[in-house]
């Protein structure tokens, strides 16, 4: 069975990594029960980094305020994007 990274291409040779990191006004923390939140990741998941979740609430409007130019993940060399939003 294939692993999550390679369900959603993250393996291919040219995909490229999106975050997206999120101002949230009624966002509710979940990171404790999250399965990629620092409780449930580290014993889970030891291919993917901690990640701080977040539950949103569906058909909100955000604004883009940045989207930095393109970097290199130093640990896996792939081309990553960061874009910043704010939930109006």
């Amino acid at each position: 069975m294939p692993t999550k990274s390679e369900r959603f291409g993250a393996n291919k040779p040219n995909s490229i990594e999106v975050t997206f990191v999120i101002s949230s006004k009624t966002g509710v923390y979940i990171d404790e029960i999250s399965d990629y939140g620092k409780n449930l990741q580290p014993k889970l998941h030891l291919d993917y980094l901690i990640q701080e979740e977040v539950l949103l609430n569906q058909n909100l409007t955000y604004r883009i305020d940045n989207i930095p130019p393109s970097t290199s993940n130093p640990v896996n060399g792939k081309t990553q994007y960061i874009i910043y939003m704010t939930e109006l």
